[in-house]
């Protein structure tokens, strides 16, 4: 009688240690599926960092000198603004396309904050 208890609490004992393997396995899984996800968000995300700062570079220099247009040619693609007292809308066509608004100074000459829509 004490074997067949014996066998019943070696069963049990890896049951238990299977079990937490696999909640292991589980929950390193799962954080390996958010990080992946967040990495594709973030190469995503990064893919018209170099087209927002072209556009952004181009648009401070126009208005240094004290026009915007309303038109223009990147690399990637083309954009178009429209100007208005307190910022100007920009729309990038491109492989991502985008609209960016970027906020003005008070004089119109700086671009103080941008945001993307």
């Amino acid at each position: 009688m004490k074997n067949e208890r014996k066998k019943g609490f070696v069963s049990m004992y890896f049951l238990c240690i299977l079990l937490y393997i696999v909640s292991l396995c589980a929950i390193l899984l799962e954080n390996d599926q958010a990080r992946m996800k967040t990495v594709m968000y973030l190469e995503k995300e990064n893919a018209s960092y170099p087209q927002e700062a072209h556009v952004i570079s181009l648009i401070r220099s126009q208005l240094q000198e004290g026009e915007v247009e309303s038109a223009g040619e990147i690399p990637e693609g083309s954009y178009t603004c429209q100007v208005y007292p307190a910022e100007i809308d920009v729309t990038i066509d491109s492989k991502q396309p985008e609209k960016l608004i970027l906020e003005l100074s008070a004089d119109g000459k700086k671009i103080e904050d941008f945001r993307i829509e």
